[in-house]
C-alpha cells in the first residue's frame, strides 16, 4: 500500500496547527512579551461572593457590593478596590508549561499580604483572566477571575 506524500504532509500540518492552537488556549509555549501584551488593559473582578460584609463600629453589619479592577500597563498594575486604590509592580515569567505573574511592592492602603506574591495564570484569553495563588503557610488557594473591560 502506497502512502501519498502530500496526504501525509497535509496531515502533519493540520495536526501541528491544532496542537499549537490548543497550546495558546492553555498558555503553553507563550512568550513573556505575548503574555504582557494580552494583560494590557483593565480587568474587572468577577467577585465571589458578590458582596462584602462590613462591620460598623456599633457591631452591626451591612453588605457592600465588591467592586475590584486591575489595570495593567507596561510594568505596573493599578488595583482599585471599592473606594480604595493602590498599585504594584509586576513581572511575567513563562516556561513551556506555565505562566506566572509576580506582584511586588503593593502600596497601602491595599493589603500587601493579599496581593504580593506569585500568581499562576490558569486562563488568559481576550475576555477572561483567571489567576491563582497558594500563599505559603496558609490553607487553601486564592483564585481570582476577571473579565476584560471593553
Amino acid at each position: 500500500m502506497k502512502i501519498n506524500f502530500s496526504f501525509c504532509l497535509s496531515l502533519i500540518v493540520l495536526t501541528s496547527a491544532l496542537f499549537l492552537n490548543s497550546c495558546k488556549k492553555e498558555n503553553l509555549f507563550r512568550s513573556e512579551a505575548e503574555i504582557k501584551k494580552s494583560l494590557l488593559g483593565t480587568w474587572n473582578l468577577i467577585p465571589i461572593p458578590k458582596n462584602d460584609t462590613i462591620r460598623n463600629p456599633d457591631n452591626s453589619y451591612y453588605l457592600s457590593l465588591h467592586v475590584e479592577n486591575w489595570s495593567f500597563t507596561d510594568a505596573k498594575v493599578d488595583i482599585n478596590l471599592n473606594t480604595i486604590s493602590g498599585y504594584s509592580t509586576f513581572t511575567v515569567n513563562t516556561s513551556a508549561t506555565k505562566v506566572e505573574i509576580k506582584l511586588s511592592g503593593v502600596s497601602l492602603p491595599l493589603s500587601p499580604e493579599r496581593y504580593n506574591g506569585t500568581w499562576q495564570v490558569v486562563r488568559l484569553d481576550d475576555d477572561i483572566l483567571v489567576i491563582a495563588n497558594d500563599k505559603e503557610g496558609t490553607s487553601g488557594i486564592l483564585e481570582l477571575e476577571f473579565e476584560k473591560k471593553k
